[in-house]
């Protein structure tokens, strides 16, 4: 929370494998500082004392999460694991699916991202979605997505057109299911990698005609 705040415009995410390296460096630095004399005074006079430290670093991070958006947004939220009837009920119909968990801070920072994508293209033709795959994990499953602890997958978007998933971020390989490369969610991302501009556009002509074959009756 702390990085989001000073550094607005960072990624502060990390994976897993910058973690461990850093966790590695930490303990490698420590056992060095052990042998060496004189040492660092915090870990030289007690160990408890950095113990104690990582305690109230580990209860501040749980204490003082990172705050959970409650503004305004145009996305369906799936009470039910009904996401591919909802799909195929109109082909006509482009949606744009986030697969979600509310214990993952990525997760958490796209919420206002994806909300404010929402309000920017959506349409009749373009829909915008959200499921929490923590309760319907027969969801996350069925769309091969890895909801593990130390998943790389976790949010994953998908965009469907005509009943079927077209673009998918981060994308995976077919033959192992795992991640290709790292994606950052950012609304400039985003707006690239699913070409939002021309799909509202392709979508809101689709309005268009609809509208002028079935013109509202006064």
């Amino acid at each position: 929370p702390f990085c989001s705040y000073l550094f607005p415009t960072w990624e502060c995410e990390m994976t897993w494998d910058e973690l461990e390296v850093i966790v590695f460096a930490l303990v490698v630095g420590f056992i060095k500082s052990r042998k060496t004399r004189p040492g660092p005074p915090l870990l030289k006079r007690d160990f408890r004392l950095g113990s104690l430290y990582i305690i109230i670093c580990i209860v501040v991070y749980l204490v003082f999460p990172e705050p959970i958006y409650a503004g305004p947004d145009k996305v369906q939220y799936f009470s039910e694991p009904n996401v591919q009837e909802e799909i195929a009920s109109d082909k006509g119909v482009a949606w744009i699916i986030a697969f979600y968990t509310p214990w993952s801070n990525t997760c958490v920072r796209l919420a206002p991202v994806f909300a404010r994508l929402s309000l920017e293209f959506a349409n009749d033709k373009l829909k915008f979605g959200k499921v929490d795959i923590s309760r319907f994990p027969e969801v996350a499953k069925e769309y091969k997505i890895n909801t593990g602890v130390m998943s790389k997958q976790i949010p994953t978007i998908i965009l469907f057109e005509g009943g079927k998933e077209t673009i998918r971020r981060p994308a995976i390989s077919s033959v192992t299911g795992k991640v290709l490369m790292r994606f950052f969610f950012t609304k400039e991302n985003l707006i690239y990698s699913f070409d939002l501009n021309e799909l509202s556009r392709k979508t809101i002509a689709k309005c268009k005609a609809t509208d002028h074959d079935h013109p509202k009756r006064e």
